[in-house]
């Protein structure tokens, strides 16, 4: 078993990682990875990463704030459902989703995507690139209503926000800081309501977070983090996150080559705060309430990167539309399972187009 400081210990602790955290950090340099590794992973998505669709081409759009925001769009030679707006989870960037993009068009839909601020090929936000920094979720709110209501004017109704992970706790937030979201509906993939704090206690990890970043050091890794380095390294065997081994490792070995893309697998003090405080939002019902379009929520039940529970909750009493999606046998990447994992995500989102 996992062992937890406890309450006694947190001082001590805290005392400890403020310690850590002090001092000027070192120029960023990425990772340099050993040429075993840089051979595996370059095979790795010659034999499986799937290409963007013919005709996909990327954009820049400019924040309320001037932060310059990465974007795509592919769109159907025929007649076409309406537009998804893919929105990728933690560290997540458009370059990796080519699969769930043609999946999608098959379904019969156009498909943009959005990089958000701090990832993929958008701006980020420190002289470390690789670290996510956010002062509120209401930024990520702003940037996504903002993006929609430009994109809406420039392609087919309706127009679906297919949110994953943090890219769905995102979209939540832009339904519910902006009720005219200019969307018509929600997908949500495992979105992060609550993260999941182990080895610490959620109460214990927020008191961590906060007396670091109260003591000025909100832009520090959150304890334990540092700079991305692959998730599992040996690509022959399944990561927390997917067991489908032919995708699961795609954006590890992305990233060994396209250091530009890289985000750290684990966040700063601040995101981590902030992204606690934004969950008390999507947790209380008064909040919800605001959200008043049809949503399908998916949850797993290989869930080991977020909390499950908050989100069924929010679908089960905090939302006045939602159709909820469990797929027993998929863990948190469902965008990077086996395709047929995906196959009840589809047929949820016909009878959300249905019910408009």
């Amino acid at each position: 078993m996992t062992q937890t400081p406890g309450l006694l210990a947190l001082p001590g602790l805290i005392l400890l990682l403020l310690a850590g955290c002090a001092g000027t950090p070192a120029p960023y340099q990425p990772r340099v990875l050993d040429d075993a590794y840089m051979r595996a992973s370059a095979a790795y998505l010659d034999d499986n990463l799937v290409a963007l669709p013919d005709g996909w081409t990327y954009a820049r759009w400019q924040a309320a704030d001037g932060t310059r925001l990465r974007w795509g769009l592919a769109q159907r030679d025929g007649a076409s459902r309406g537009t998804v707006l893919v929105v990728p989870g933690y560290g997540g960037t458009l370059d990796i989703y080519g699969q769930v993009i043609a999946e999608l068009m098959v379904q019969g839909y156009d498909v943009a995507g959005l990089d958000l601020r701090g990832q993929g090929g958008s701006d980020r936000m420190l002289s470390n690139p690789e670290k996510p920094y956010v002062t509120d979720y209401a930024v990520y709110a702003g940037d996504l209503a903002g993006f929609v209501d430009y994109l809406s004017g420039r392609v087919e109704t309706p127009l679906l926000i297919y949110g994953e992970s943090f890219g769905g706790h995102v979209a939540l937030r832009a339904a519910g800081d902006h009720p005219d979201l200019a969307a018509d509906g929600l997908v949500l993939i495992a979105p992060a309501v609550r993260i999941n704090t182990a080895p610490y206690p959620a109460a214990v990890a927020r008191s961590l977070v906060a007396v670091t970043v109260a003591a000025g050091k909100g832009e520090a890794y959150a304890p334990g983090q540092q700079d991305w380095a692959p998730w599992q390294p040996d690509l022959n065997l399944d990561n927390p996150c997917g067991t489908n081994i032919a995708t699961i490792h795609t954006k590890d070995a992305w990233f060994a080559h396209h250091p530009e893309a890289r985000v750290s697998n684990g966040p700063t003090n601040k995101w981590v705060l902030e992204t606690m405080r934004s969950g008390d939002l999507l947790t209380d019902k008064t909040y919800t309430a605001r959200i008043d379009l049809p949503v399908v929520l998916v949850t797993v039940g290989d869930e080991r990167i977020v909390q499950t529970a908050p989100a069924q909750a929010l679908c089960r009493d905090g939302l006045a539309q939602c159709m909820p999606v469990h797929i027993e046998e998929a863990r948190h990447c469902l965008n990077f399972e086996a395709p047929e994992t995906r196959q009840p995500v589809f047929r949820a989102m016909e009878s959300l187009i249905e019910v408009r």
